[in-house]
């Protein structure tokens, strides 16, 4: 995991390099370079803190489990854990929130309606993936983006593995 921090904080120190700066996102979007680095430094920093926060969560399920297995339980102690466990994913949603309301704020107004089709596209993946589920839709070729990957309807229990549906009762 410290690996992990010490490569980051060196992708913050020169974001220029980074691989972000050739996606497909930054060609559709037309992003500058300046943008890009931007926006690079804003994910290097939300990595870091989700690194941080995934650390953290690690000790604090390696104390519930220490808690759990004593013969006596402490309902303080193990609530306590509870209570930053979900304390921590509500800061990582805050921060997720933030990254893409700060993302969003460097954009022009031709980038952010180039957004559009993309949140409507997004709006229709649930119906796109049980269309493929149900043979109604080719799945993508193999080697596209999102091809092979598990497509869960909006059926409760419900997913496909390439194609072929499942439900779970």
């Amino acid at each position: 995991m410290r690996i992990a921090l010490l490569f980051l904080v060196s992708m913050a120190i020169a974001p220029a390099q980074l691989i972000f700066e050739s996606t497909e996102m930054t060609r559709y979007l037309e992003l500058t370079s300046q943008q890009t680095v931007a926006v690079t430094r804003l994910r290097v920093a939300n990595t870091q803190f989700r690194l941080e926060k995934a650390e953290r969560t690690a000790v604090i399920n390696r104390e519930l489990e220490v808690e759990l297995r004593k013969s006596l339980l402490d309902p303080m102690a193990i609530g306590l854990r509870h209570v930053e466990l979900a304390t921590i994913q509500r800061e990582i949603a805050e921060a997720d929130t933030k990254l893409k309301n700060d993302i969003r704020a460097l954009l022009t107004e031709a980038q952010k309606a180039k957004l559009k089709p993309l949140e409507d596209a997004q709006r229709l993946q649930g119906l796109v993936n049980q269309a493929v589920c149900e043979g109604f839709l080719d799945p993508l070729p193999t080697g596209s983006l999102t091809s092979g990957l598990i497509a869960t309807t909006s059926g409760v229990g419900s997913f496909c593995l390439v194609g072929v549906g499942f439900r779970v009762p």
